[in-house]
């Protein structure tokens, strides 16, 4: 698992969880995909990777029962006490541009 540092640039996309669906405006946020869906609008474009050997063992050796293996894709990380920790699902979003509308945006996609 790879540590993750604010000194990074941001891509401006964020996963936020499902309950940000109840206050989605399609004006304001365009949703790109799911934290753990790999290739495009995925964990890959934001940089999450496969869990990990040491994650896993971390996270048995805790008592943690989930199913999970080491090469699952998947936002895990450690809290401040090196503790195993796993997220809810989270939806990737990106703020829209300024002068970026929806029309521009979905041109030439058709809603069936």
């Amino acid at each position: 698992m790879t540590e993750l540092s604010s000194n990074g640039k941001c891509s401006g996309i964020m996963g936020v969880p499902i309950t940000f669906l109840d206050k989605y405006n399609p004006e304001q946020f365009e949703i790109i995909g799911c934290a753990d869906y790999t290739g495009k609008y995925g964990s890959d474009e934001i940089g999450i990777g496969r869990i990990g050997e040491e994650w896993i063992e971390k996270y048995r050796a805790q008592g943690g029962k989930g199913h999970y293996t080491a090469n699952m894709t998947s936002l895990v990380y450690y809290d401040t006490s090196r503790n195993a920790k796993n997220t809810f699902k989270r939806i990737l979003i990106r703020r829209r541009g300024k002068r970026e509308n929806r029309a521009e945006t979905n041109q030439g996609k058709r809603d069936f």
